[in-house]
């Protein structure tokens, strides 16, 4: 079984999970389809299936946070969430459009494309979360969003359309004639089973700490580029509009750079990475709070206008320039935000839902940004948004930047959680130190103190300063209930000599020390090591009262 690398990047893994990136790729085209209403050929209010799909996409996050938490096997979930959209899109392609189905069929893609989105998300940062350290794990999600956007530049370029048989400029049959997208995400999918992620040993890594230090100045954050964005796209078109002679549609047709946005957005996305594991995710968090409030104050030098004459107007929209940083940005807080922090920080046993929450918010903004720009309900941009949004986006900027100064160093303080059902908390390890432990208890107290927190190293002599002189000695490891004579000689030969060792340790390190212990058993021996650990600390407590 392959377990986790500490000093080395893991290569393997690493390739199982960018495996995943033409099957996200696939599903994002879906919703990006849909969006642009050219999903299908025609006679379908897509806007409508969109709506009602996001909706849907909703209330996976929420069930599925609920569903990934408790069934844990998320190397089965990942490919279901996978291939369902695909088998539908398959159908639908050898079926062609209409068919017998239609349009029961097409709200099916529609509504699997969207939820198994957010499923697979889901699935995907869970399981990269219990199988790759902190230290790497930008480095995962980097190269797999930077494949993403490759891809999706690729297809834009070529068509989402384009079949095998354009490429090999052969007749193929039906199930053979598949576009690109469809046909790269079902080989991949079949061929991430080579990797054997059954056999990867799970581990519930997490950050002690709340979710609300990072999502408030995040949320704040998101306010101050939508306000910034409508309001730049809404004074830019009145520019264009009366002065330029033409209508804008967006500073990607302007530019001429529409089908290497992706590019830009990947630019950013490698940036965040790289800053977020060498520098921490604090820090690369406060540089996407400075970006977006640098972006909002000089935003407006590249579009204005201004009067040279009697009756001469001078008007300029940099649209390239804007379009780069609007996207670099964009790209580094998409790098950041979407798979990192919010399942790193808390409790491993809610790390689906707490991430079925937050992306619950996102999708919100999403699906905001998505009905003002569509113009669905009737929607447009306010007034008031026009005339002082940039003004109240650098103010809420400002304003992200004060709560970000709250936010947590995460990077270097991660450490593996007990999944254990036992009140085993801080309070329970201070009177432990306090009522029992040992000189042969070091290495376990030491584990006990850096669950707390305390980071610096610390000598056998600061352990005796801490401890004191007459600590009482250590239980026999044959009191424990489930350890036998047979069993205490294997747990001494492995260097535990105290039950305060083994109430330190966690069930996956026990079980690979002892050999022929399996994780179930070990867990076992912990919780009983605990338990008459908590039974000795009443005592003395009984005592001391007395």
């Amino acid at each position: 079984m392959a377990s986790l690398e500490y000093r080395d990047f893991p290569a393997r893994k690493s390739v199982y999970y960018w495996l995943t990136a033409p099957s996200f790729t696939y599903l994002i085209l879906v919703v990006l389809r849909l969006a642009q209403r050219n999903l299908f050929g025609g006679g379908l209010d897509e806007v409508a299936m969109l709506g009602v799909a996001s909706g849907v996409a909703a209330l996976t996050l929420l069930l599925g946070g609920v569903v990934v938490d408790f069934v844990r096997r998320t190397w089965i979930l990942m490919p279901i969430a996978a291939l369902v959209p695909i088998a539908l899109g398959m159908t639908e392609r050898v079926l062609g459009y209409p068919n017998d189905y239609s349009p029961e069929l097409e709200w099916a893609i529609a509504i699997s494309g969207l939820c198994g989105l957010a499923f697979l998300m889901m699935c995907w940062t869970v399981q990269v979360n219990e199988t790759v350290v902190i230290r790497y794990r930008a480095r995962v999600v980097g190269p797999f969003l930077l494949l993403t956007l490759i891809q999706l530049t690729i297809y834009g370029y070529l068509g989402f359309d384009i079949a095998l048989s354009d490429i090999l400029n052969v007749a193929l049959p039906a199930p053979l004639d598949t576009p690109l997208p469809l046909a790269v995400a079902a080989v991949t999918v079949v061929v991430q089973f080579a990797f054997r992620p059954w056999r990867w040993q799970h581990h519930a890594l997490a950050v002690g700490g709340r979710v609300t230090t990072y999502f408030t100045p995040m949320a704040i954050l998101l306010a101050a580029h939508i306000l910034w964005y409508f309001a730049t796209q809404s004074k830019i078109a009145a520019i264009t509009r009366e002065f330029l002679g033409h209508d804008f549609v967006s500073l990607g047709v302007e530019s001429g750079l529409t089908e290497y946005e992706p590019l830009l957005l990947a630019v950013g996305v490698v940036f965040a990475s790289g800053i977020a594991d060498l520098r921490g995710r604090k820090t690369a968090f406060s540089l996407a709070i400075l970006f977006v409030g640098l972006l909002s104050i000089f935003g407006s030098s590249f579009y204005g206008y201004q009067l040279i004459g009697e009756g001469t107007v001078h008007a300029w929209v940099y649209a390239a320039p804007l379009l780069i940083l609007e996207r670099f940005i964009e790209g580094f807080l998409l790098g950041l935000c979407s798979f990192l922090i919010w399942s790193e920080i808390g409790s491993p046993k809610t790390r689906a839902r707490r991430l079925g929450m937050v992306w619950l918010f996102f999708l919100g903004y999403m699906a905001l940004y998505w009905a003002v720009a569509l113009g669905a309900f009737g929607w447009g941009v306010p007034t008031l948004v026009t005339a002082y949004g940039n003004e109240f986006a650098i103010l809420l900027s400002l304003i992200a930047l004060y709560f970000g100064g709250h936010t947590e160093e995460l990077v270097g303080r991660e450490i593996e959680m007990e999944d254990l059902s036992l009140d085993f908390d801080e309070k329970m390890v201070k009177k432990t130190v306090e009522a029992y432990v040992g000189n042969e208890d070091f290495d376990s107290i030491k584990t006990q103190l850096d669950v707390i927190g305390t980071t610096e190293e610390l000598s056998d002599s600061d352990m005796s300063d801490i401890l004191g002189q007459d600590a009482q000695k250590a239980t026999a490891l044959r009191k424990i209930p489930g350890v036998g004579v047979k069993m205490e000689e294997k747990l001494i030969d492995a260097g535990y000599e105290s039950v305060a060792q083994l109430a330190g340790e966690t069930p996956a390190r026990l079980s690979t020390k002892i050999k022929g212990l399996s994780p179930n058993q070990a867990e076992k021996i912990i919780i009983a090591a605990r338990e008459s650990i908590k039974e000795l600390s009443k005592s003395k407590e009984k005592k001391q009262d007395k």
